[in-house]
C-alpha cells in the first residue's frame, strides 16, 4: 500500500503546491498531502517490529507490484501451518491468530485495532477453521460429535461437506473472512486496510474460480462467499 512503501522506503514526500484547496481535491496527485492524510487517519507502522526480512523484502518489490506480491507472500505463509497442511495436527486457532498478529495485513495498525480485529475473528474464523478441519480429519473425533452445539451444526457441516472446499479455497477464504472492513470499534484507517487486503483476496479467490470451475465459475464464488455468512450464524451455538 501507498503508506506502507513511503515508510518502509524512507522516503520523505511534501507538498510544494502553493494552493491547498487543489490539494484537498486532487489528494491522489500530491504524494506528501496523501501521506500526511494517511498519518491523519491514525496509521501505524514500526519500522524497528518489521526486521530484516522486511526490509530485504521491500528492496525486492517496485512500484504495485508490491500489492499482489504481498498478497501473494500472506497466502504461502498460511500455507505454511500445519493447521492448514495437517488437519490432523489441529489443536486450536491459536496458530492461525499467532500468524495474523505477525502478518502485513494489520502490522501497520495500533494496538487497539489488531485488538479488536483478532477478538471479532476468534470465534466466526476459528469455528470455519475447526469445522474445515473435522471434514478433512482421517479419523472422526467422536467427543466433538456428542456436543451440542455440534447438533445444531449439522445442515451447515452437511453444506460445507457437499460442497467440497479445496485446499485453495480454504486458504483464500480465511484470509477474506478475516480481513472483514465491517468489524465493529475498529478505525477509519483499520477499515481501509482491511477493504484493501480483502478486495484483493476476493479477486484471488474469483479467478481461482473462473480457472477450476470454467462458466460456473462466479456461482462458485458466490456460494464460497455464503459460507461466511452461515458461519456467522451458526458460530453463536458455540461462544
Amino acid at each position: 500500500m501507498f503508506f506502507r512503501r513511503i515508510v518502509l522506503g524512507n522516503k520523505n514526500y511534501k507538498c510544494t503546491l502553493p494552493k491547498k484547496e487543489f490539494c484537498e481535491k486532487n489528494i491522489l496527485k500530491c504524494k506528501g498531502c496523501r501521506f500526511e492524510k494517511c498519518k491523519r487517519l491514525g496509521m501505524y507502522l514500526d519500522i524497528a517490529d518489521i526486521g530484516g526480512t522486511e526490509e530485504s523484502r521491500t528492496k525486492q518489490m517496485e512500484g504495485e507490484n508490491k500489492d499482489l506480491l504481498e498478497l501473494l507472500e500472506n497466502l504461502k505463509k498460511l500455507d505454511t501451518l500445519k493447521t492448514a497442511i495437517n488437519p490432523d495436527e489441529f489443536s486450536s486457532q491459536f496458530p492461525t491468530m499467532l500468524y495474523f498478529l505477525n502478518c502485513n495485513i494489520i502490522q501497520i495498525l495500533g494496538p487497539e485495532d489488531k485488538t479488536q480485529i483478532l477478538k471479532y475473528n476468534r470465534q466466526k474464523l476459528g469455528y470455519f477453521i475447526g469445522v474445515m478441519v473435522l471434514l478433512n480429519k482421517s479419523e472422526p473425533d467422536l467427543m466433538m460429535y456428542s456436543n451440542d452445539g455440534w447438533n445444531k451444526d449439522l445442515e451447515l457441516v452437511g453444506h460445507m461437506a457437499s460442497m467440497k472446499i479445496s485446499h485453495e479455497e480454504y486458504l483464500l477464504l480465511i484470509l477474506v473472512f478475516f480481513c472483514n472492513p465491517a468489524i465493529p470499534e475498529i478505525s477509519q484507517s483499520a477499515i481501509q486496510v482491511l477493504s484493501f487486503y480483502q478486495r484483493g483476496y476476493c479477486n484471488m479467490l474469483l479467478r481461482h474460480c473462473q480457472q477450476t470451475h470454467g462458466r460456473n465459475g462466479i456461482s462458485r464464488f458466490s456460494e464460497l462467499l455464503l459460507v461466511y455468512e452461515r458461519v456467522t450464524r451458526h458460530s453463536r451455538n458455540w461462544f
